[in-house]
């Protein structure tokens, strides 16, 4: 799935790539391209955000904000990151669909235990740190992304192998996935755990669903859904717990 990226940096927007059949933009914000917070104008800044966000708020999108880079002559001030948040109405929050912190520092995880309590329970489901940008790219669906090699080059050295009197720590070998895992494994591992079935048993619940309860609801499949509920569900078949397909 070919994505648009809009890419903020030096206080500008950039299409990166298109798909004329789908646009499902992402918003990518570099943390070391803001300019110096000396004398300057913020207010102008929420409204440049404002500006491009109004092109986008209509259809589903994705925020990724590489963290890497602030520092204290650059950091926006704690009052307008609220204020920016109160702005930001439910028009801009309602399709975003996931808002990814890269590389996060314990800045960032103090700041977010302070607008806590301001969040509503949605919008914290759509927020998700990443320590890895094979990670990002595994969650954008999306091969490798167009990133600055600066950025590149803080994720190799913040997941380096750490080593120690004796070279390199060996890493700890992946958990096996369990029998009942149908996400994140082969097709040919679910068959396998599934020896009556010809495709993931997941599939054909999903289509009997479809089939007796869904066929006269027009648009079903034009709107996403929170990718945080996705993962959750995900995770919940995976551990082979029964799960309930109700029609809302």
């Amino acid at each position: 799935m070919d994505i648009v990226i809009l890419e903020l940096g030096y206080i500008n927007f950039r299409s990166i790539f298109k798909n004329k059949l789908l646009f499902r933009p992402i918003i990518v914000i570099y943390a070391y391209r803001l300019p110096s917070s000396k004398g300057f104008d913020h207010a102008q800044l929420l409204k440049f955000l404002q500006y491009h966000l109004d092109k986008v708020v209509d259809m589903d999108y994705t925020i990724v904000y590489f963290h890497y880079g602030l520092r204290s002559h650059n950091k926006p001030p704690v009052k307008w990151l609220f204020q920016a948040y109160k702005i930001l109405d439910r028009r801009y929050k309602k399709n975003l669909k996931a808002l990814y912190v890269v590389h996060p520092t314990r800045f960032i995880r103090i700041l977010w235990g302070f607008f806590k309590p301001f969040i509503s329970a949605k919008f914290e489901d759509k927020f998700h740190y990443v320590m890895k940008i094979d990670d990002l790219e595994q969650a954008l669906s999306v091969a490798r992304l167009s990133l600055p090699d600066v950025i590149r080059q803080h994720d190799i050295t913040l997941n380096a192998p750490v080593s120690g009197s004796n070279g390199t720590r060996p890493q700890t070998p992946p958990t096996p996935p369990r029998p009942t895992t149908q996400f994140g494994v082969s097709l040919g591992f679910i068959l396998a755990h599934n020896p009556d079935s010809d495709v993931p048993p997941i599939v054909v619940e999903l289509i009997e669903f479809l089939e007796n309860q869904a066929l006269d609801i027009e648009g079903i499949f034009r709107k996403s859904a929170n990718i945080g509920s996705i993962k959750r569900l995900q995770e919940r078949i995976n551990k082979g717990k029964i799960f309930i397909l109700e029609k809302k």
